[in-house]
């Protein structure tokens, strides 16, 4: 059939690129519903998924397609890891929600760089946000109702405009909060007069089923709904997880750097205190160094700043949770 003749869900799966899971079908007949509505007031699309569950490609499949159905896209995560992720799964550019929202001006009277929001020029867009999960509704800085009302906000200037918010419920929500409130409908209908279709994909791709990171994770999210819990890990039978005794740590953690690099490999460990010696022995044992900070380490942003990168710098700003490398 002619592409031109397609609806919206007939179009996306036959772009899709694998053998969609019953619920990825669900989804795309529901992502038809919120393209083709022209009536529903200021239209938010939450989709929330298990890890493993096909919420990248389905994006990546949708973004690809959007121009078929009559809209542009925006791209847009809460930080600059993440955006850097989404642009390279979607092959599009991605920005920081704080970049795309705002820009910077100084104070009239303290002189310091404040942020307040931008117009919003698109029309008939796509507004896509992944990583949901991570957006916090507190004014953090002047001039700010609190990123998630200031985005839906902004998206909103013009009544064409939808937006998708995409992530996963069990994630760590918001320093302070319970749950993620961009992830929760009866939220985002109670506070923001928006309109809500959603839909959470559960069932793992087989592309995914190798995995014993994403095992885990699935059986601790499992473990998440239980009275008491039990708490533990299956490496056995995976390639990409593995226990490893302290005598073997070393070589394990060389090879793994060789082949997966610095950044694909992770410790876990019970404490903060235990992460701070294995960090300790990485640096000492395996990187050689011995002043307090040197060229090649990694740090964790965990306080977001505003005002120490170029306003035109492509993160945008510095957020909590970023990881950034000392370079000299």
């Amino acid at each position: 059939m002619n592409e031109s003749f397609m609806l919206p869900s007939e179009l996306l799966l036959k772009r899709f690129p694998f053998e969609p899971t019953p619920g990825q079908a669900e989804l795309f007949t529901q992502l038809e519903y919120f393209l083709l509505d022209k009536e529903r007031y200021r239209p938010v699309f939450l989709l929330r998924g298990y890890a493993g569950t096909g919420k990248t490609t389905v994006i990546s499949t949708l973004v690809n397609s959007l121009r078929s159905f009559g809209y542009k896209h925006q791209l847009m995560a809460p930080t600059g890891r993440a955006a850097k992720v989404m642009s390279n799964y979607s092959k599009r550019k991605a920005y920081t929600i704080h970049k795309k929202i705002y820009f910077q001006k100084a104070d009239a009277y303290s002189g310091n760089l404040v942020f307040e929001r931008q117009k919003n020029y698109h029309q008939q867009t796509i507004f896509i946000v992944d990583e949901a999960s991570m957006i916090a509704n507190e004014k953090d800085f002047v001039g700010s109702k609190g990123l998630l009302q200031d985005l839906i906000e902004f998206v909103f200037e013009n009544d064409d405009n939808k937006l998708i918010l995409v992530g996963d419920a069990a994630q760590l929500p918001p320093v302070g909060l319970n749950e993620s409130p961009a992830l929760d409908a009866a939220y985002l209908k109670q506070n923001f007069d928006v309109s809500v279709l959603e839909i959470e994909l559960t069932e793992v791709t087989r592309q995914q089923a190798a995995s014993g990171i994403l095992f885990n994770a699935t059986q601790l999210r499992k473990s998440l709904v239980e009275d008491k819990p039990k708490i533990g890990l299956t490496t056995k039978g995976f390639q990409d997880i593995f226990k490893m005794t302290g005598e073997k740590l070393e070589d394990g953690l060389r090879y793994a750097y060789r082949k997966h690099g610095k950044e694909n490999t992770i410790i876990l460990c019970r404490s903060n205190k235990t992460a701070v010696q294995y960090n300790e022995f990485i640096r000492r044992q395996i990187n050689f160094s011995e002043s307090e900070l040197d060229a090649g380490d990694y740090l964790m942003i965990v306080r977001n700043n505003y005002t120490i990168l170029e306003e035109d710098a492509p993160a945008g700003f510095l957020a909590n949770g970023d990881f950034v490398e000392v370079l000299k």
